[in-house]
């Protein structure tokens, strides 16, 4: 274990994907009412009433749509059923295996289903709000141990939701957040009022004298922080994850969860006898891209093939 060093810590804030997608709905940063304006002078010499002060109601939580139950279209019914392949670089060599179920599709409702990555098992879900998430050896990877802000990579196994879709045959668009897996991290998380950042999942700076402890570079490592009520000990994953104003894990009164990251689009083409999917491969450009996308060879690529259908 590295020794520790005071730090101050400015985690990269990710733009949500609301901001720039209707995928759904999407987290809120804290909303934070403004104070009201002093009232005007009363009459018969009497003074008028003072504005109230303003009120923190918190994030709005992420939610996925159910991936299954959704209407199909008849028209559009050639498009059920479980399509499996690769993404590809220019000379067609096979990267990374892709999963793709498509349960409903609707003009008026989009999309449902799940696309999954790799062949490994899924993580199974968190348990210990402290602990990392999903594996250390994840995080060390990239170098950043205790720093989850931007990192979110896929994870293999991961049934990522169908966030949104529609299409213009043979053109077929969906989306999934690259943050999905760490919802169930994050809603095992305290909420903890903080005077300056709203509800977090942290003990938070407050005040003069108030100080993070951490050297972020051990995801299992400490972090220590200490503000007027007292010092907390945490994880340095849990710290990156949840302390504001960068914080991994957003929180209202009531619970928390993982902020909607940018949105991963699919932009998909039907072959003719509508067996296969291909298109192009795009990643958000505020997360880190792949290891395995991480190539020399050209742009890259679908290419899915139809293995089941209803």
């Amino acid at each position: 274990m590295k020794p520790n060093q005071l730090v101050s810590v400015s985690l990269v804030l990710v733009a949500c994907a609301g901001e720039r997608l209707d995928l759904g709905n999407d987290v809120g940063q804290q909303n934070i009412a403004p104070g009201g304006t002093g009232g005007t002078g009363g009459t018969g010499g009497t003074g008028g009433t003072g504005g109230t002060g303003g009120t923190i109601t918190g994030a709005v939580l992420p939610s996925w749509p159910a991936p299954e139950g959704c209407p199909t279209d008849p028209e559009l019914a050639g498009l059920i059923g479980t399509w499996q392949g690769q993404v590809e670089d220019f000379f067609l060599k096979p990267l990374k295996e892709v999963r793709l179920v498509i349960n409903g599709a609707s003009h008026d409702a989009g999309f449902c289903g799940t696309v999954t990555w790799g062949t490994k098992p899924a993580p199974p879900p968190a348990e210990d709000p402290d602990a990392v998430y999903p594996t250390a050896d994840y995080w060390e990877a990239f170098g950043m141990g205790g720093r989850p802000s931007y990192l979110l990579t896929t994870i293999d196994g991961f049934p990522y939701t169908i966030a949104n879709g529609g299409e213009r045959l043979p053109t077929v668009r969906f989306a999934t957040r690259p943050a999905e897996p760490w919802q169930n991290y994050c809603a095992i998380q305290t909420p903890i009022f903080n005077s300056q950042y709203g509800w977090v999942c942290t003990e938070q700076e407050d005040g003069p004298g108030s100080t993070i402890q951490a050297s972020f570079m051990n995801p299992s490592g400490p972090c220590s922080i200490t503000n007027s009520q007292g010092s907390a000990t945490y994880t340095e994953f849990h710290c990156g994850a949840c302390y504001a104003p960068s914080a991994f894990c957003v929180c209202n009164e009531e619970a928390c969860g993982v902020t909607a990251y940018d949105t991963q689009t699919f932009d998909l083409t039907l072959s003719a006898e509508g067996n296969t999917l291909t298109g192009p491969f795009t990643w958000p450009s505020d997360i880190m891209t792949p290891s395995w996308a991480r190539t020399s060879e050209g742009n890259l690529s679908y290419h899915l093939e139809r293995v089941e259908s209803p």
